[in-house]
């Protein structure tokens, strides 16, 4: 068939078991197919089909209803078809030797990250020790100005001791004037 209904080209096995449904307004959602339901731009994804966009009845892939199918791209030469593949081809070694770079780079974090938990553990046992040295520190200041007090107390002690002492100035065998 043709006109603005399209033309049946055969089974839907002539477009292909992969395709993809595209966006955007076209002319081919302003029509509706033999069932009355609208129609959908999809892309083929075959060898043979590559790239090449079509129209069908939104229940076309489940093989339901009317069936409608109509190519919207002419049909691609052999020599197309071979450049689409090579293309094709080289994309999918690209994704995937993007998916090997990838997996290395992960590797390779999770390798910096290690070090770096290794290396963030170290310096917190350096904090801890730190924080332990200055703790004793703080204790020997502590320990340090007491007995200094305690001396000083005993020098004002003695000073005192000694100029209201009765037997004169003498401290065991000195004489102090």
């Amino acid at each position: 068939m043709d006109g603005s209904k399209g033309k049946m080209l055969g089974s839907t096995e002539d477009a292909s078991s992969g395709s993809t449904q595209s966006g955007g307004a076209t002319s081919a959602h302003e029509r509706v197919c033999y069932c009355g339901r609208p129609m959908i731009v999809r892309t083929a994804h075959t060898d043979q089909n590559y790239g090449r966009r079509f129209v069908s009845c939104e229940n076309w892939k489940i093989k339901r209803e009317c069936g409608f199918f109509e190519w919207l791209d002419p049909k691609m030469c052999e020599h197309g078809r071979r450049v689409v593949s090579r293309l094709k081809k080289w994309h999918d070694s690209l994704k995937e030797e993007a998916k090997q770079c990838q997996t290395m780079v992960e590797v390779e974090v999770e390798k910096v990250k290690g070090s770096m938990e290794v290396e963030l553990s170290q310096y917190r046992k350096d904090i801890e020790i730190g924080q332990i040295k200055l703790q004793a520190m703080k204790k020997n200041y502590q320990t340090i100005i007491v007995c200094s007090w305690i001396f000083f107390a005993m020098y004002l002690f003695f000073l005192e001791y000694y100029n209201k002492c009765p037997y004169g100035r003498t401290i065991g065998r000195m004489t102090l004037p």
